[in-house]
């Protein structure tokens, strides 16, 4: 379970860095509002993981994850990060893995306040994965 925990730190992490760099990529207030909000919620996510007690993570967890739509769209190559469908799609592909991630681990795990804050994040990115694709369909999905 700690690696895990420690991968998912690793993604919040990464997350946050591919946010800011994009908020820095658009002169667009509205995607650039939405970056730095979610650089913001990444940052939130990592300090609750790291947050929670390393002697009460047992056990080995299922990070087994369910397809969806998003999941269909391609994945951009990261050299590709600086165009902001690209950025747009990388950020929903990976809210919803991170939904699916926490939502999955949450069931897996028997403590019952580990499982709350897995909970919690798995709505957080459900939240985020919503938002990020309301902007797409207004911002992207009018031009293709």
């Amino acid at each position: 379970m700690k690696k895990i925990i420690t991968k998912a730190i690793q993604r919040e992490v990464e997350a946050r860095q591919v946010y800011l760099k994009a908020a820095e990529l658009t002169d667009a207030e509205e995607l650039k509002n939405l970056f730095l909000w979610l650089a913001d919620e990444e940052k939130i996510h990592e300090d609750k993981l790291r947050a929670l007690e390393p002697g009460r993570l047992s056990g080995e967890g299922d990070i087994s994850e369910t397809p969806s739509m998003v999941d269909f769209l391609q994945d951009p190559p990261p050299a590709a990060l600086d165009n902001i469908q690209n950025v747009l799609i990388f950020a929903m592909k990976r809210e919803r893995k991170a939904f699916n991630f926490y939502g999955n681990l949450a069931q897996s795990v028997a403590d019952k306040s580990i499982k709350a804050v897995l909970f919690w994040l798995a709505g957080e990115e459900k939240i985020h994965l919503e938002k990020i694709e309301s902007v797409y369909d207004s911002k992207i999905q009018p031009e293709n």
